[in-house]
């Protein structure tokens, strides 16, 4: 478990060190993508990592209306993401950056997009706060975020 503990935190150093930025405006969250997500530039990723950095800066969360998710089977697919407190990302003193980690395409086409979210601590080491995982899908010729819960219930119902 140590040795877990300490890769993860060995990585998301790197991922200060070697990563590409998400150009937003100047009331935005940072996100990055690590160098090591060699594929961000092909046209299914970016339009995933556009759609995934468009619902972290709107500061949307828990709308039942929202244009970012898919809303088929939870009329509030992004409330899985409560403990995270996704609302107030921007806000956070001392400021939280978000890391996209990997992105990969996964069983019944949908991608698995991986975001890990740290921040500075007191001595200036990187605490790692969480690693998020969302799903997306291309429903009616856009992609749209799906919840962890979805994706798993549509392969447990594929496999039944």
């Amino acid at each position: 478990m140590n040795r877990i503990i300490l890769f993860v935190l060995l990585f998301t150093m790197t991922i200060f060190s070697r990563a590409q930025n998400i150009k937003n405006g100047t009331n935005s969250l940072n996100i990055i993508i690590d160098k090591n997500v060699l594929n961000a530039e092909d046209q299914n990723e970016k339009e995933i990592i556009k759609i995934w950095n468009s619902y972290l800066n709107s500061g949307e969360y828990k709308n039942p209306k929202t244009i970012y998710w898919d809303r088929s089977e939870y009329p509030i697919p992004d409330y899985f993401l409560w403990p995270v407190n996704i609302k107030n990302l921007k806000s956070r003193t001392p400021k939280v950056q978000c890391t996209i980690i990997g992105i990969y395409p996964t069983e019944n086409n949908h991608y698995a997009l991986k975001t890990s979210l740290t921040r500075s601590g007191a001595n200036g080491e990187i605490v790692l706060k969480a690693i998020i995982s969302v799903f997306a899908k291309k429903i009616n010729g856009d992609y749209l975020l799906v919840s962890s819960s979805q994706y798993h219930k549509g392969l447990w119902k594929k496999n039944m």
